[in-house]
């Protein structure tokens, strides 16, 4: 996934708001939205190649999310584990992962590639880094990820920031914020931080537009979530095939859960 938005305790009727896009290769096979029926208290697509995922929600309110990471030292490029695995069991309730995600000891998370992880509950998250060994947490507030460290922003997470920021404040009720988060989402413009007129390099697209077309990888989904103040859940996510054509949608609905005692971070 190339984009994360996140709204923390920010939209008076909605304290918990993602818009996210998925970039992948196309012939990456995978399963869209929906309960897994070996967990069915998790709703997230799948990775059918390694078995993890890029996003995902649980009936009780844990989430994660997560980009690969580049830096100069850092390569996006797989390690011995595949990061949607860490997803996964983020959200499986697997002891060890969870305890160093929700304590953010990257050091212990090793043998993966560099990634971008936002994981918690919907009304506390915590934001790592391993390419740079960044860790912080927000309880309120917004953030936007891409491929890059959370420190550097690229012009598509400071622009999609600022536009994702100021959709929140204009959309009161729930169609409206849905349908422009959507179209938000689906903008293949170049983002050139306010510069009218700028010319793009060609070799820095993927850090200014949020939609990717392409014939080989693209953008394969995007998400929305809302939560309103009754916990109750829209989860809706797009499918795109390689001509940017939208070909499938799922949509789920349903009621937060109390979360156990024993699986509070």
């Amino acid at each position: 996934m190339c984009f994360i938005a996140v709204a923390v305790a920010v939209h008076p009727s909605f304290p918990f708001v993602v818009a996210a896009n998925r970039d992948e290769a196309f012939d990456r096979p995978a399963a869209k939205l929906g309960f897994w029926e070996a967990h069915p208290q998790l709703a997230a697509g799948r990775d059918l190649f390694a078995g993890g995922t890029w996003l995902g929600l649980t009936r009780e309110g844990r989430f994660a999310a997560l980009t690969n990471c580049r830096t100069e030292n850092v390569s996006p490029k797989p390690g011995d584990q595949s990061r949607g695995v860490l997803v996964r069991d983020y959200l499986l309730n697997h002891l060890e992962t969870r305890t160093a995600i929700d304590a953010g000891s990257i050091e212990t998370l090793c043998g993966y590639g560099g990634f971008n992880l936002v994981a918690g509950t919907t009304s506390e998250l915590n934001l790592l880094c391993n390419a740079t060994g960044f860790s912080s947490m927000c309880s309120q507030g917004l953030m936007a990820l891409s491929n890059t460290p959370p420190q550097s922003q690229w012009p598509k997470t400071q622009q999609g920031k600022i536009e994702f920021s100021r959709i929140l404040e204009q959309s009161a009720d729930h169609g409206t914020l849905v349908a422009r988060l959507f179209d938000f989402l689906r903008d293949p413009r170049p983002l050139t931080n306010g510069l009218e007129g700028s010319i793009v390099d060609p070799k820095e697209s993927h850090q200014r537009v949020l939609f990717v077309e392409g014939v080989a990888y693209g953008t394969r989904a995007s998400t929305v979530i809302l939560i309103d103040r009754r916990g109750r859940v829209t989860f809706q996510e797009r499918s795109f095939d390689s001509e940017a054509n939208c070909f499938d949608e799922s949509a789920l609905e349903f009621s937060l859960e109390p979360m156990p005692a024993t699986i509070r971070p």
